[in-house]
């Protein structure tokens, strides 16, 4: 008797995970980025001469001068708190809306954050 309503629950379970199997949502949520170890950087380039798109003038402030060269980024822990909570956490996202992908290996959907 006892494994008949095992079997039987553990069917129901498996109805109710299965649910709407033809898409992912993901959710709205906080997630937190941390670079490679080793310091890492990412050059982006703005310059001409490395066949960037310079930032115009006007593009930080009213009267800012335009910008022709690379910005070096490196990520560097928040460590914010004192007891560290967030780890070596160098980026925070916040997903303020759901989007739901296909079933598809190449899905994306676009969110505000």
């Amino acid at each position: 008797m006892k494994t008949w309503i095992g079997c039987v629950f553990a069917v129901c379970v498996l109805v109710l995970l299965a649910g709407d199997v033809g898409a992912q949502d993901v959710l709205p949520g906080v997630d937190l980025f941390t670079m490679p170890a080793g310091g890492t950087t990412c050059d982006k380039h703005f310059d001409s001469a490395s066949g960037g798109t310079p930032l115009p003038a006007d593009f930080f402030d009213p009267g800012s001068d335009p910008f022709d060269g690379v910005i070096a980024l490196e990520g560097r822990p928040l460590n914010t708190n004192p007891t560290n909570v967030l780890g070596p956490t160098d980026t925070i996202v916040e997903r303020l809306a759901p989007a739901t992908l296909p079933d598809e290996c190449a899905s994306s959907a676009t969110i505000p954050i």
